[in-house]
């Protein structure tokens, strides 16, 4: 399988409630997917490098007064710089705030090492007994019905089964498999939808396409 693969979603999630598709679709003649475990995550912080803003080694009141400089400030705006954007949202606010004053104080070189929700789960097992998971799925249900149940709908249940083709770096014994005939429907995908609440999800899976 290949590497992780991390992609942020970034949605108006004031007022509604949000949808989240996992969307694999057979694009050759035959196509084989396996699918991995998959983790929804809320955003994991800032790494103190990030907010070393000055390049002295410490994340101190030299960079609090640039990051101040900047508040306020929109990407559409004039003297608007990604730097201080540390949330990635367009506009450095006090969501960026809070995420500087966590590292306040720290050295650029604390939490270098830093991986993440996964580093403290080798292979995602417990994962999701972590306060800031938002959904797992695991496909270590005991049948198929189960784990459709987790989903609001699965479409083209019938090129969906269990499969015990895992990545070496996962701790559970399965995965998901859909196999596809190109000219015969469309693919399929898990989909549901997410309370309202948040401002930014992460996303990480395992995906494995047949080689032909």
């Amino acid at each position: 399988m290949t590497p992780p693969m991390n992609a942020t979603l970034a949605y108006p999630m004031r007022s509604q409630t949000v949808p989240f598709r996992a969307v694999l679709m057979g694009l050759t003649l035959a196509a084989v997917v396996v699918v991995g475990p998959i983790a929804l995550t809320r955003g994991e912080g800032v790494a103190p490098a990030q907010a070393d803003f000055n390049g002295s080694g410490l994340v101190d009141f030299e960079d609090f007064f640039l990051f101040a400089g900047a508040f306020g400030r929109g990407v559409s705006e004039g003297g608007y710089e990604p730097r201080f954007d540390l949330d990635r949202s367009g506009r450095v606010d006090f969501e960026d705030f809070f995420m500087f004053a966590e590292v306040f104080g720290k050295t650029a070189l604390e939490g270098s090492e830093k991986g993440g929700i996964a580093a403290k789960y080798p292979g995602d097992a417990g994962i999701e007994r972590d306060s800031s998971v938002v959904f797992v799925e695991d496909f270590e249900e005991a049948s198929l019905d189960e784990m459709k149940g987790r989903w609001e709908s699965v479409s083209n249940a019938e090129i969906v089964s269990f499969s015990d083709d895992v990545h070496p770096g996962s701790a559970g014994k399965r995965s998901l498999l859909m196999s596809h005939v190109g000219g015969r429907g469309n693919g399929g995908h898990l989909y549901r939808r997410l309370s309202p609440g948040y401002e930014r999800l992460y996303v990480r899976f395992y995906v494995k396409f047949d080689p032909q």
